[in-house]
């Protein structure tokens, strides 16, 4: 029997991963007890306790939140949810106990002075696979998750975008949780928004965001469509975008933004280009943007995309304008934080008869012990005479 005590306060405020941390001791545990104690701050922090873990990407997990206990198998980054329930709110402050007894999982937790009976139970099943990605190492340890509202970006930088642009194609099962304005993080740099534009199932005009496009050129323009009949005015930058259509509103107030750091609002689009009457570029179209500046690339790629507005920064990292990559992700800043108070961990069986030893040991290679001439006696009287049993 080992157990372990962590007297250190360790607070994550870390978004968008888990943060797992391995006891040393004990340092590999097959059945197990843990407990901790926990603080979470907000609404999207998850804490909880691990076993059977390899590595950041495969262990086992019991997990609370305000309101919800789950037991997750993780496999190579993937969650699988083994079981959920709804807790009782905790105001923040949780002790937990995590057990695992030869493939039964348990969740307990400390009210009143005093551990719960189970509130969440998990039986192995064979279809659930290896407990364990490395059979010989089952690591136990605390697990905190803060995940928050977020977005991929197309890129961005402060000094050359109108705001922050979604990125179109990835996970939108969040954005509607984004308020009208608040403060976000990007690369641990934090900035807040004073807007943001529609999302795209309020828009009506259009069904999808366009993209990616090939990035052409740029330049002030001021004429008459001779097809359409639609004035334009205005610096504009054309993409290789094919839409033949007198449509010139559609896109207005979204966002051309690029994976090269440059995203300006649209006023209007001339989807028919030309160079004279007689000559038209079919490949392509031409948007009108007010804030068009520098220079572009035909090796840049743009999306017509929505987002958030009104950027100021309020906290960079590295340099005064960090410029943030194509596939960076823009973290809701909620202000949660989890802090772990304290942590045990102990490992082995409570009994160590030579029965019990073997019966382990064998139980790996798939076989049971029988001790031939043991009895069972429920009850037997002795007295000082000699009995024989």
């Amino acid at each position: 029997m080992t157990s372990t005590t962590t007297p250190t306060i360790l607070k994550n405020t870390k978004k968008g991963y888990p943060l797992l941390l391995f006891s040393a001791k004990p340092y590999s545990a097959f059945n197990f007890q843990t407990c901790a104690t926990f603080e979470m701050t907000g609404t999207y922090t998850w804490v909880g306790l691990i076993g059977f873990a390899t590595d950041a990407e495969n262990y086992i997990v019991a997990r609370c939140s305000f309101t919800r206990v789950q037991i997750i198998k993780v496999q190579n980054g993937f969650m699988q949810i083994l079981g959920e329930d709804y807790i009782t709110e905790n105001g923040g402050q949780i002790t937990m106990m995590f057990s695992h007894k030869d493939g039964n999982f348990s969740v307990r937790l400390l009210i009143g002075g005093y551990y719960t009976d189970p509130i969440l139970t998990y039986r192995w099943k064979e279809s659930d696979g290896p407990l364990s990605s490395d059979p010989d190492l089952f690591h136990v340890g605390v697990y905190s998750c803060i995940n928050p509202p977020h977005f991929r970006i197309t890129s961005f930088d402060f000094e050359n975008c109108d705001g922050i642009p979604y990125l179109p194609g990835t996970d939108t099962s969040t954005l509607s949780l984004f308020p009208n304005s608040g403060f976000v993080m990007i690369d641990d740099s934090k900035y807040y928004y004073q807007g943001r534009k529609p999302w795209l199932s309020e828009l009506t005009q259009i069904t999808n965001f366009p993209g990616p496009f090939q990035v052409k050129s740029t330049g002030a323009f001021t004429y008459t469509n001779p097809d359409s009949g639609i004035a334009f005015s205005g610096k504009a930058v054309e993409a290789a975008m094919f839409d033949w259509r007198n449509i010139s509103a559609d896109f207005n107030d979204l966002f051309f933004a690029t994976d090269a750091q440059y995203a300006w609002t649209i006023s209007t689009v001339d989807r028919k280009n030309f160079i004279s009457p007689a000559t038209w570029l079919r490949n392509r179209a031409r948007f009108f943007c007010f804030n068009q500046k520098g220079v572009v690339s035909t090796t840049h790629r743009a999306w017509v995309t929505t987002g958030l507005t009104g950027i100021i920064p309020i906290l960079t990292v590295g340099t005064i304008n960090p410029q943030h990559d194509m596939g960076s992700l823009c973290f809701l800043d909620s202000g949660d934080e989890a802090t772990i108070k304290m942590f045990r961990a102990s490992s082995g069986d409570s009994d160590a008869t030579i029965g019990d030893m073997l019966n382990m040991v064998t139980r790996m290679a798939g076989a049971t012990p029988v001790f031939s001439g043991d009895r069972v006696i429920s009850s037997h009287s002795l007295s000082k005479d000699r009995t024989t049993l």
